[in-house]
Parts: structure tokens; C-alpha cells; sequence
């Protein structure tokens, strides 16, 4: 036994880990003998981020309303961007998690140099965040998950409070991949992520 479990035990939320629970064991032909499946989710691990997630989630008391028109099976959950770092989606994904009836992990397409982060890249991995490339997007749709992407990607979350509220020039790929695959689109409109991270300038050359 590890001398970290009763650590890890206490870090782990009792609801998360009933949530996680009820979709792992739905899905445990999917589940290798080592606890992964083939995106690298891992039960006992999202459960550590996931309540994390649970925290920044009380943190900021977001009021989820509609969470009732979830569809069960694959879907795509599609919503504004905004606040500089994903707050916005650790609300979402909780919500999903928490409050959708039957609880639903939807996983989050991550941009591509995401994976370049150390620590960071596992941390989402194990938690059931996935590489934003279509083919990925495609074969978890096939495999009726749920899907969480934000068309405006950086050009979103980057935006400046001047521009707040508007919608950033985004790509049309998710929609292309729900018509291939026969997936409902979930629009999900997100008010006070704006306000969460305030940016007053994209100082370009400084990035």
C-alpha cells in the first residue's frame, strides 16, 4: 500500500468519485487491466483532478440551467471562450459530471501544444482530456462519448475585455464531424467567464 493513499484518499471528493465510478464502470470494456483506456483516462487519477475541478467549481458558483437537454450517447458540447486560462471549461466538465442525469464525462479537446506542458499534459490525460485532432474527435464520437470543444480556441480565451462577449472568428471542423458521425451539437452559452480573468492587451511580441 502507498504511503501517499491516505493523501490521495483525502484529496478525493465522495461525489466525484461515485460520478467517475458510475461512467468507468459502464464503460470497463474499455478499461485495460491497468485502469486506462486508449486516450490514457484513468479512474483512480481524474478523480484527484476532477475534484480539484470541484473546487474551482464552488469557487466561482456558476448557476447551470438546461443541463436536463444533455443527450445520452455521443454529442457534441460546444461553448463560448473566454478568461484567459480554461476555468470556463473545469465549469462545464464539472457541471456535465455532477449535475447531468446519468452523469456524463465529456471530454475536452485540448489544442496542440498543450501536450508540450510538463505535468500538465498527464494531469489532463488521466483526467480524459484528448489532443484536438479531428481523427481523435471522430473515433470518441464513434465510441458515443461525449465531446468538449470551444470552436474559438485561443483566439477566444485570449481575448481582451474590449471584446468581450463577441465571438471570436472560429474553425467549423465540429460540425463537419458531427454530420459525419450522426452527433447532436450541444450550444452552451457561458456569461461571466469574461469577468473571471480580465486582459486589457495582446502584446503580441512579448508571447
Amino acid at each position: 500500500m502507498s504511503l501517499l493513499a491516505p493523501l490521495r484518499d483525502l484529496a478525493i471528493d465522495d461525489e466525484i468519485a461515485a460520478a467517475i465510478d458510475t461512467i468507468a464502470d459502464a464503460e470497463s470494456n474499455n478499461i485495460n487491466a491497468l485502469g486506462y483506456d486508449q486516450w490514457g483516462f484513468r479512474r483512480e487519477t481524474a478523480k484527484i483532478y476532477y475534484s480539484l475541478g470541484k473546487l474551482i467549481f464552488s469557487y466561482f458558483r456558476p448557476q447551470v440551467h438546461g443541463i436536463d437537454n444533455l443527450p445520452t450517447g455521443r454529442m457534441l458540447v460546444v461553448p463560448n471562450h473566454s478568461g484567459q486560462l480554461p476555468f470556463d471549461a473545469v465549469s462545464v466538465s464539472i457541471a456535465c459530471l455532477l449535475h447531468g442525469k446519468p452523469p456524463r464525462l465529456v471530454r475536452a479537446m485540448a489544442e496542440r501544444w498543450v501536450p508540450t506542458l510538463p505535468f500538465v499534459n498527464i494531469a489532463f490525460s488521466r483526467s480524459g482530456v484528448v489532443l484536438g485532432d479531428p481523427i481523435n474527435c471522430r473515433n470518441l464520437l464513434e465510441a458515443d462519448q461525449g465531446i468538449l470543444v470551444f470552436p474559438e480556441g485561443v483566439r477566444g480565451s485570449g481575448k481582451t475585455w474590449w471584446k468581450r462577449y463577441q465571438l471570436a472568428h472560429f474553425g467549423r471542423g465540429f460540425m463537419r464531424l458531427a454530420l459525419q458521425t450522426h452527433s447532436p451539437i450541444v450550444p452552451v452559452g457561458i456569461v461571466g467567464a469574461e469577468e473571471s480573468i480580465i486582459s486589457i492587451a495582446d502584446i503580441k511580441p512579448l508571447a
